[in-house]
């Protein structure tokens, strides 16, 4: 199409193409398919700038634990709500050991706000979590909205068992995070910590734990995978 501008019909809500002899040509079709194109182009730009961004954060983790003689522990943890509310100083502990990048998932941010009104614990986390976002801390970061895999079954699920809902979210977000540092196998990239130990947590959450662990994912009682890690400090001493 030549000697072509573009004006706007208030009646169709269109713009359309008119050519200088003052002939319509109606291909907006095409003008819609090129500007979709577009959009797709730059979305998948964003997911390959946000794998890469993952990759760089578990290379760095890496370099400083490769030559540390310990049990496997994983780069990324994740916490649910009942970690921050009852276990913060054990999370406080785990960033400072500067091991692992702490995530928080959207939706233990959402539980936490709906708790600080009757929970001193979640208010604290609440201005903890705050705190160290607003420093910039390189090792906790929030969950990204895109940061999910909208593959995990939660049917109906808020409806029956909020809470369970609730940890199939965290799943979500692991699964993302499980994928994204480009090798096919995804075992022991998460790890899931728990605020409580699942015998005390509701059979759906039980059920959903046991789906997590067989997609590769890690999921530990808090002071369980605390303990590892000074263990692991201990050996890292013993060597130095």
């Amino acid at each position: 199409m030549t000697n072509v501008h573009f004006s706007y019909d208030a009646d169709q809500r269109l713009f359309l193409a008119v050519a200088e002899n003052g002939e319509k040509e109606e291909d907006t079709q095409e003008a819609q398919q090129h500007m979709a194109d577009i959009e797709a182009r730059r979305n998948q730009m964003m997911k390959d700038m946000a794998q890469l961004r993952l990759q760089a954060e578990v290379q760095k983790l890496e370099c400083t634990m490769e030559k540390a003689e310990h049990p496997h522990l994983s780069p990324y943890l994740v916490v649910d709500t009942g970690t921050l509310c009852k276990h913060l100083l054990l999370v406080k502990h785990m960033l400072g050991s500067s091991r692992f990048i702490v995530i928080i998932p959207l939706t233990v941010i959402d539980s936490l706000d709906l708790l600080k009104k009757e929970n001193a614990s979640a208010r604290e986390a609440i201005r903890w979590l705050e705190g160290e976002l607003h420093r910039g801390n390189k090792f906790i970061r929030t969950q990204r909205h895109h940061e999910k895999d909208s593959h995990v079954h939660m049917k109906n699920m808020k409806k029956k068992d909020k809470d369970a809902w609730r940890f199939y979210q965290i799943i979500e977000c692991c699964k993302y995070l499980s994928q994204q540092n480009g090798e096919a196998d995804a075992q022991g990239m998460v790890t899931i910590l728990l605020g409580d130990t699942a015998a005390e947590s509701s059979s759906r959450i039980q059920i959903a734990i046991t789906a997590a662990q067989s997609g590769g994912l890690e999921v530990e009682y808090v002071e369980d995978f605390y303990k590892k890690l000074q263990e692991s400090i201990k050996l890292d001493s013993k060597r130095s």
